[in-house]
């Protein structure tokens, strides 16, 4: 799950508190503890689910929104299969909460992709 706002706040005024009067602190050490943090928030996705978010980036200039979920669903049924065989099977594979996650991958990276 990523970790909000908040959290990554505290955590950066934690870091501050805890290196302050330290040398190495500066904008190169903020910069990496900064990464740090952002590596840790971000979802590890499995192969799987990989698979699948990287479909939806692909199709999603193709399709839109509208039409790129509703494959999802597609991709259940025999002509899901025919039609993207790795991906459905990707799909088939996840488990609920694995699927909400590849979904807020999707809405995230959506969100900061340029669409035009």
């Amino acid at each position: 799950m990523i970790k909000n706002k908040k959290w990554i706040m505290k955590e950066i005024k934690q870091h501050l508190w805890e290196t302050e009067g330290e040398s190495y602190t500066g904008y190169e050490a903020g910069i990496d503890f900064v990464k740090a943090l952002i590596e840790e928030a971000e979802p590890q996705l499995n192969e799987n689910q990989q698979i699948v978010l990287e479909w939806m980036k692909k199709e999603f200039p193709i399709m839109g929104v509208d039409t790129v979920l509703s494959e999802l669903t597609f991709l259940s049924c025999t002509g899901g299969m025919l039609k993207n065989k790795m991906t459905a099977t990707a799909w088939r594979i996840l488990s609920d909460i694995e699927r909400l996650q590849v979904l807020q991958a999707f809405a995230e990276w959506g969100l900061n992709h340029d669409r035009n």
